[in-house]
């Protein structure tokens, strides 16, 4: 089945950076024109001005991503972990369509809840495809809270800061973990207090993974088109369904079934038995795939979330 991979663009931005404003806009402009397709973080490390506002409010963590990536000045940006740089182009055009459209061996699930003020999050690391994992060993996973938009008029004339890094849930070293067999998942769990400081209604749950050898795997958030699966028996009527049931994204949700009825709705009935393939499509163009077993005797439930 296929479940794409949602690239990281990490930014390292400085509100007193007076030569990061002109190369900043096209930065920005770029990463909107993937607003469904692209997770991005805005780091705030205290180089060249220490007294950046946001790594005043936040310096540990600021500190931690500054040191992996070693930066010793801003603007700077990473793609998937990788400078990709060229000239004033923090990421060239052509480097971000490279990682566009492709399928990834595991997927990111994010589920979040209020309860009583606190964010209460789910966070499970699901293996989709064992063969498109590419390592074996310990992965990594890192889980921010983001704010998405803060507004107020920089010392080097920004007004508009997108994707501020403004907690790490996990260590910002990351959570290391061993991938579950296929159809598994890795379930992880953890909750958090707005800041009073915090536009509560602004803030996203980012979550990532790498390899422990630096490679990029996938990211998630809940707003990420999924898809659960499940079914009912057929008998010799060939009477059997299967129900596609999806979650993020941005509806109205089109379907596709494998069967030989071509099916196009949530519910696929007149199934024999065996195993069958749903492609969803969002209003944004975002695709993904589902594999349900229709049994010939007995009920089979079976959640699938890819």
């Amino acid at each position: 089945p296929y479940v794409p991979q949602y690239p990281l663009v990490e930014h390292c931005a400085n509100t007193r950076c007076i030569i990061c404003t002109p190369v900043n806009g096209p930065y920005y402009q770029l990463v909107d024109s993937y607003p469904y397709t692209v997770h991005h973080l805005s780091d705030h490390p205290p180089v060249p001005y220490p007294l950046d506002t946001f790594y005043r409010a936040n310096p540990i963590p600021q500190d931690t991503r500054r040191t992996h990536y070693g930066v010793s000045g801003t603007p700077r940006a990473f793609l998937n972990g990788i400078q990709v740089r060229q000239g004033q182009s923090l990421i060239p055009a052509a480097k971000m369509q490279e990682v566009q459209d492709l399928n990834a061996g595991l997927e990111v699930q994010v589920d979040e809840v209020v309860i009583q003020g606190q964010m209460q999050l789910a966070v499970n690391v699901k293996t989709i495809d064992s063969s498109l994992i590419p390592h074996s060993g310990n992965f990594l996973l890192f889980v921010v809270v983001i704010e998405d938009s803060v507004y107020f008029e920089a010392p080097n004339g920004e007004n508009w800061h997108k994707n501020i890094f403004r907690d790490a849930l996990t260590s910002m070293e990351g959570e290391s973990f061993l991938p579950a067999v296929q159809g598994g998942a890795v379930p992880f769990n953890y909750s958090y207090q707005p800041d009073s400081n915090w536009q509560a209604n602004r803030l996203q749950t980012l979550a990532f993974v790498f390899h422990e050898n630096g490679e990029f795997i996938n990211s998630g958030t809940p707003q990420n088109l999924r898809v659960s699966t499940s079914s009912l028996p057929s008998t010799s009527q060939e009477d059997g369904s299967a129900t596609a049931t999806v979650k993020g994204g941005l509806p109205p949700y089109s379907y596709q079934w494998n069967d030989p009825d071509s099916q196009q709705t949530a519910i696929a009935n007149r199934l024999d038995a065996g195993i069958y393939l749903v492609t969803v499509k969002d209003l944004n163009g975002i695709e993904i795939q589902a594999e349900v077993e229709v049994n010939s005797t007995v009920n089979n439930e079976k959640m699938e979330e890819t």
